[in-house]
């Protein structure tokens, strides 16, 4: 009688949150405040951390007030340039070498502006690094500070994450299969799994295939998502 050969294959497996992530702060400061602890939910975009540093809002208004002198400056070389290039268009009344000293220095003032402008934005944007916010919708999973705490960039505050939020309500489940057996599966088939504190049996889909053997288990990775509705 002809049927179809099939074979059993049970192997270990690994279910995790389908992104994970360790927030860092990214620059010098000390925690102002604390919204969120160990397991709390938060969703893209939520404001986790403040930090304070004082001497980037020091360093802001100073900015501020280059860029407002700068500005002034730039206006008045400009209104002047232009009130020249006018009157020289009566002959004899304004010298050539003038009109070019105006121009020049109306030039030289706009730059010295820009230079401001992005002095002024990149400050503001060190600033904004003082509010910490969720990449993704998730789960804290770690909390390494306390309010006060002082952090900084890895390596001159604390090499540990601040927070690490772990997205749950999909999950990756990663395999290696043996090398006899990767030319059975393709992409799209559908793999059976249990959890072992749940009675249930559970199927994904294959999403990625590695397509390489991992060298030292002479296996390849495949991956399945897995909506977490538990």
């Amino acid at each position: 009688e002809k049927e179809k050969l099939s074979t059993e294959l049970r192997l270990p497996a690994e279910l995790s949150g389908f992104q994970q992530v360790d927030l860092y702060a990214k620059v010098s400061s000390f925690v102002k405040v604390l919204k969120v602890d160990i397991g709390s939910k938060v969703t893209k975009g939520q404001l986790l951390i403040v930090l304070e540093a004082p001497e980037i809002s020091s360093q802001l208004a100073a900015a501020e007030s280059r860029l407002k002198s700068m500005e002034a400056i730039y206006a008045t070389s400009k209104s002047t340039y232009n009130r020249l290039y006018e009157t020289s268009k009566v002959e004899g009344t304004i010298s050539k070498n003038d009109l070019e000293l105006a121009n020049g220095k109306k030039n030289s003032d706009y730059a010295q502006y820009q230079a401001a402008v992005a002095g002024h934005k990149e400050i503001a944007i060190m600033r904004g690094y003082l509010e910490i916010r969720a990449p993704f919708d998730g789960i804290v999973t770690a909390r390494n500070i306390n309010l006060g705490t002082y952090v900084g960039p890895a390596g001159k505050g604390s090499d540990l994450p601040l927070l690490t939020i772990q997205q749950q309500n999909k999950l990756r489940l990663a395999v290696s299969i043996p090398e006899l057996y990767t030319g059975y599966l393709h992409q799209g088939d559908e793999i059976s799994f249990n959890v072992k504190s749940l009675p249930d049996t559970f199927k994904a889909k294959i999403q990625r295939m590695s397509g390489a053997l991992d060298l030292r288990l002479r296996s390849e990775r495949i991956e399945m998502d897995v909506n977490n509705t538990q």
